[in-house]
C-alpha cells in the first residue's frame, strides 16, 4: 500500500426525542490497505455514556480493501431537561494496520445531541390562619439537570401589605434533578377584625445560563390569610321592660359588638364599619302582641345600627330606640319581640343572644263614675 492517513468526520447529529435520532461518524482511510486497519479512539464531551447514548467500543476497523468505517452513536431518551450535549470521538492510535498507515490531520469529530424535553415551573396556592406561615411550593413538571434560579414576588391583593405579611419577595434555587422547592411568607397575628385576606405569589425566571434547555416559569398562586379575630353581635340583655308613661316616651335596647381574638375577648379594632339590623316584625320568638304605630314607633323597620371602625376598641354598644305611646287605654301589658338580622361581612350574630323581648307595662287604671 502507498502511504495512507486515517481521519474522522461527522456524518449526522443526534436528537433525543420520543423516537431518538442516532448520530454517526465516518472514519476514512485515504488509500485502501490490503489488511484490516483497526483504529482506537477516546470518547469525551458533555454527554454521558449509557445515560445519553450507548457507550462506544473504543475502536473501529476499516476492513481490508475498504476506505471507511462508521461509528454509530445510539441516542438514549429520558425525561430530564438538558442542554444540547456532545459526544467527541478522538482517534488515538492503532491495534492493527499496515506500517504505511498513520493518523491524519483531522483526528477528532463531534456528534451533537439536541434535547426535546421542556419543563414548566409553577407555584401552588396556600392558606393559613394569621400568625402562621404561608409555605408555597414551587414545582417543575420535569426534572432539570442544572440549578434554576426563580424569583418570587408577593403582591398585596386584599391585605394591608407589610402589616399582614412580612416578605416582599425573594430568589430561590430549584436544585438540579429535584421536583420542588418551598418558599415561606410569615403572616402577622394582629387583633384587627379584617376577614379573610389574600396575596398573590408570582414567579419569574431571572437571566441565567440555561443554554438551550426548554425551561419556562411564569405563574402565580394565591395565598389566603384566614382571620382569627371575630366581631360578635348580640343584645346586651335578653329582656327589658318600660312603663308606657316613661319620660319622653323613649326606651333604648342595647346591641353589643364584642371583638375576640382566638376566641378570647380582645381590645382589637375593626378594619371597616360593621352594620346590623334590628327587626321588630319577625324573628325566632314571634311578633309580640304590641301594635306598631299604636303602642310604639321606631325610626324604621328594620332599623340599621352602625358601629364605625373608629369607635370600636374591643367592644361597643349601639342603642335601638323605641318611642312608647302613652295611649290612656286600660289594657294588659304588651310585648315587642326584636331580632337581629343582616350583619355585615366582618361580623356574625350570636344566635344564642339574637332575640330581645320588650314588655310595655300599662299605667292606666279604671275610671269609676257614680250616676
Amino acid at each position: 500500500v502507498d502511504t495512507a492517513t486515517v481521519n474522522i468526520a461527522n456524518v449526522s447529529d443526534g436528537a433525543e426525542t420520543d423516537t431518538p435520532t442516532d448520530g454517526q461518524l465516518r472514519v476514512t482511510l485515504s488509500n485502501a490497505s490490503s489488511t484490516d486497519t483497526t483504529v482506537t479512539y477516546s470518547v469525551t464531551g458533555s454527554a454521558t455514556a449509557d445515560s445519553d447514548f450507548t457507550a462506544l467500543l473504543g475502536s473501529v476497523t476499516i476492513s481490508a480493501n475498504s476506505t471507511q468505517a462508521l461509528i454509530d452513536v445510539s441516542v438514549l431518551t429520558d425525561d430530564i431537561v438538558e442542554d444540547d450535549e456532545s459526544v467527541i470521538v478522538t482517534l488515538t492510535g492503532f491495534t492493527a494496520r499496515d506500517p504505511q498507515v498513520t493518523l491524519g490531520t483531522t483526528t477528532a469529530a463531534t456528534v451533537n445531541i439536541t434535547d426535546d424535553d421542556a419543563a414548566s415551573i409553577t407555584i401552588g396556592d396556600m392558606s393559613v390562619t394569621e400568625g402562621g406561615d404561608l409555605t408555597f411550593t414551587v414545582s417543575t413538571d420535569k426534572q432539570i439537570d442544572t440549578n434554576v434560579l426563580v424569583d418570587v414576588a408577593f403582591v398585596d391583593v386584599s391585605t394591608e401589605g407589610v402589616a399582614d405579611f412580612a416578605n416582599s419577595g425573594q430568589q430561590i434555587t430549584l436544585n438540579a434533578n429535584t421536583s420542588s422547592q418551598s418558599v415561606t411568607v410569615s403572616t402577622v397575628n394582629d387583633t384587627v377584625v379584617e376577614g379573610t385576606e389574600t396575596l398573590t405569589a408570582t414567579i419569574s425566571l431571572p437571566s441565567q445560563a440555561l443554554g438551550n434547555r426548554g425551561v419556562t416559569g411564569a405563574d402565580s398562586g394565591t395565598g389566603t390569610i384566614l382571620d382569627n379575630d371575630t366581631a360578635q353581635l348580640f343584645y346586651s340583655l335578653a329582656t327589658s321592660s318600660v312603663n308606657e308613661a316613661v319620660a319622653g316616651g323613649i326606651h333604648n335596647v342595647g346591641v353589643t359588638l364584642l371583638l375576640t381574638s382566638n376566641g378570647v375577648a380582645s381590645s382589637g379594632t375593626l378594619d371597616s364599619d360593621v352594620t346590623v339590623q334590628v327587626d321588630d316584625l319577625f324573628g325566632g320568638v314571634g311578633t309580640g302582641d304590641a301594635t306598631r304605630d299604636t303602642d310604639y314607633t321606631s325610626a324604621s323597620d328594620p332599623q340599621t345600627l352602625t358601629f364605625t371602625s373608629a369607635s370600636v376598641n374591643g367592644t361597643a354598644t349601639q342603642n335601638y330606640t323605641l318611642t312608647i305611646a302613652n295611649d290612656g287605654d286600660q289594657e294588659s301589658n304588651e310585648t315587642i319581640n326584636l331580632a337581629l338580622i343582616n350583619a355585615s361581612a366582618l361580623a356574625t350574630i350570636d344566635l344564642a343572644r339574637d332575640d330581645h323581648t320588650v314588655t310595655i307595662i300599662d299605667d292606666d287604671t279604671p275610671s269609676i263614675s257614680v250616676a
